[in-house]
């Protein structure tokens, strides 16, 4: 059961070949998060990335890796990290 929400700090998304990278804060130690990509930021938004933190540091710090999630040749791609696989509630 979550009980934060977690939160990519400031300056930590970086990309390397088809793959993000970033750090957050307020994870919890062994939740599956998910990584939802669209190329609109309206939708539709699908699962492109799944990883269970399996550790976390002070005030809950992770790092989550999506491999092979940047799609070469879009113009634009957005990114969401959730704590549920559904994306009903995605605005």
């Amino acid at each position: 059961t979550f009980t934060q929400t977690p939160v990519i700090t400031g300056s930590s998304f970086s990309l390397a070949g088809n793959n993000v990278s970033f750090s957050g804060t307020n994870g919890q130690a062994g939740d599956a998060y998910y990584l939802l990509g669209a190329t609109n930021v309206a939708g539709p938004w699908s699962v492109v990335s799944t990883n269970v933190i399996a550790s976390v540091g002070a005030n809950g710090s992770f790092t989550f890796t999506g491999t092979n999630v940047v799609t070469p040749g879009n113009s634009q791609q957005f990114y969401i990290l959730v704590n549920s696989n559904t994306t009903t509630s995605i605005p």
